[in-house]
Protein backbone atom coordinates (compact mmCIF):
# COMPACT_ATOMS: atom_id res chain seq x y z
CA UNK A 1 0.00 0.00 0.00
CA UNK A 2 1.45 3.36 -0.99
CA UNK A 3 1.00 6.58 0.89
CA UNK A 4 0.67 9.99 -0.69
CA UNK A 5 2.17 12.83 1.32
CA UNK A 6 1.01 16.38 0.70
CA UNK A 7 3.29 19.06 2.12
CA UNK A 8 1.55 22.36 2.67
CA UNK A 9 2.69 25.91 3.07
CA UNK A 10 -0.01 28.41 3.86
CA UNK A 11 -0.72 30.95 1.18
CA UNK A 12 -2.84 34.07 0.98
CA UNK A 13 -5.95 34.60 -1.10
CA UNK A 14 -7.65 31.34 -0.18
CA UNK A 15 -5.03 29.19 -1.90
CA UNK A 16 -2.73 26.65 -0.38
CA UNK A 17 0.38 25.54 -2.23
CA UNK A 18 1.38 21.95 -1.77
CA UNK A 19 3.75 19.35 -3.09
CA UNK A 20 2.55 15.75 -3.41
CA UNK A 21 5.10 12.95 -3.01
CA UNK A 22 4.06 9.40 -3.89
CA UNK A 23 4.25 6.48 -3.52
CA UNK A 24 5.84 6.45 -0.11
CA UNK A 25 7.32 3.94 0.60
CA UNK A 26 8.73 3.84 -2.92
CA UNK A 27 9.97 0.77 -4.76
CA UNK A 28 11.14 1.78 -8.25
CA UNK A 29 9.77 5.28 -8.84
CA UNK A 30 9.06 8.37 -6.78
CA UNK A 31 6.81 11.15 -8.08
CA UNK A 32 6.84 14.76 -6.90
CA UNK A 33 4.12 17.13 -8.10
CA UNK A 34 3.37 20.75 -7.38
CA UNK A 35 -0.31 21.26 -6.51
CA UNK A 36 -2.41 24.37 -6.37
CA UNK A 37 -5.49 23.86 -4.26
CA UNK A 38 -8.38 26.28 -4.10
CA UNK A 39 -11.54 25.75 -2.10
CA UNK A 40 -13.08 23.65 -4.89
CA UNK A 41 -10.37 22.42 -7.22
CA UNK A 42 -6.99 20.71 -6.99
CA UNK A 43 -4.74 21.17 -10.01
CA UNK A 44 -1.81 18.81 -10.44
CA UNK A 45 1.25 19.59 -12.44
CA UNK A 46 0.83 23.35 -12.36
CA UNK A 47 3.39 24.52 -14.90
CA UNK A 48 3.57 27.98 -13.30
CA UNK A 49 5.73 26.61 -10.48
CA UNK A 50 8.95 24.83 -11.30
CA UNK A 51 11.05 23.41 -8.51
CA UNK A 52 14.26 21.52 -7.92
CA UNK A 53 14.70 18.48 -5.71
CA UNK A 54 17.66 16.88 -3.96
CA UNK A 55 17.39 13.42 -2.40
CA UNK A 56 19.87 12.98 0.44
CA UNK A 57 20.61 10.14 2.83
CA UNK A 58 20.96 10.27 6.62
CA UNK A 59 24.65 11.24 6.25
CA UNK A 60 23.75 14.21 4.02
CA UNK A 61 25.11 12.49 0.90
CA UNK A 62 23.36 13.59 -2.28
CA UNK A 63 21.69 10.58 -3.92
CA UNK A 64 19.69 12.17 -6.75
CA UNK A 65 18.85 15.63 -8.07
CA UNK A 66 16.38 16.89 -10.60
CA UNK A 67 14.24 19.76 -11.80
CA UNK A 68 10.57 19.67 -12.55
CA UNK A 69 9.02 19.94 -15.97
CA UNK A 70 5.57 21.54 -15.92
CA UNK A 71 5.34 21.09 -12.16
CA UNK A 72 6.18 17.37 -12.11
CA UNK A 73 9.28 15.31 -11.44
CA UNK A 74 9.90 11.56 -11.23
CA UNK A 75 12.94 9.81 -9.80
CA UNK A 76 13.95 6.27 -10.74
CA UNK A 77 14.62 4.71 -7.32
CA UNK A 78 15.33 1.16 -8.52
CA UNK A 79 19.07 1.73 -7.91
CA UNK A 80 18.64 3.31 -4.45
CA UNK A 81 19.24 1.00 -1.46
CA UNK A 82 16.39 0.42 1.00
CA UNK A 83 16.29 3.03 3.74
CA UNK A 84 15.08 6.43 4.85
CA UNK A 85 15.93 9.50 2.77
CA UNK A 86 15.07 13.18 2.71
CA UNK A 87 13.81 15.29 -0.16
CA UNK A 88 14.86 18.94 -0.20
CA UNK A 89 12.33 20.65 -2.48
CA UNK A 90 13.22 24.20 -3.51
CA UNK A 91 10.20 26.19 -4.64
CA UNK A 92 10.42 29.82 -5.68
CA UNK A 93 9.92 31.13 -2.15
CA UNK A 94 10.08 28.04 0.05
CA UNK A 95 12.33 25.13 0.91
CA UNK A 96 10.30 22.06 1.84
CA UNK A 97 11.80 18.96 3.46
CA UNK A 98 10.12 15.57 3.51
CA UNK A 99 11.23 12.14 4.64
CA UNK A 100 10.69 9.25 2.23
CA UNK A 101 11.25 5.52 2.46
CA UNK A 102 12.68 3.19 -0.17
CA UNK A 103 11.53 -0.36 0.56
CA UNK A 104 11.29 -3.46 -1.60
Amino acid sequence: ESLRIDIGSGGGGGQQQRVAIYPNPSVNELNIEYLTTTSEVSITGNDDEDFSVKMIDKNNNQIKTGSSKKGKLSFDTSDVPDGNYYLMIQLTDDLLVSQIIIKR
